[in-house]
């Protein structure tokens, strides 16, 4: 601003106008700047939440299709046990008919 207060008085009033505009564009540039800054900030502060939210539902979901899997292991698991179960019956069964 000193330099700008310094044109008032002199004789090359041309050099002082685009001096005043080169500071008023470096000074419009820093405001843009400062803005777009601050835009992107709180745009990364939305998207982390967002993929915070993101991964606490995918997690749960996760979570839950993994429970119904073991739980449907486990139902097979058992069910596989039965079957060797009676077939070792039906086996003994048959072996012993054979003897008899």
């Amino acid at each position: 601003m000193h330099d700008i207060e310094l044109c008032n008085g002199s004789q090359i009033p041309g050099w002082c106008w685009s001096f005043s505009s080169q500071e008023l564009g470096k000074i419009r540039r820093l405001f843009k700047q400062s803005e777009i800054t601050a835009q992107l900030e709180a745009c990364e502060v939305e998207i982390q939440g967002l993929l915070d939210l993101f991964r606490l539902h995918s997690g749960g979901i996760l979570t839950a299709a993994i429970g119904d899997l073991n739980t449907k292991i486990e139902q097979r698991h058992q069910e596989f046990l039965e079957l060797l179960a009676s077939g070792r019956n039906s086996h003994y069964s048959d072996t012993e008919s054979m003897v008899i």
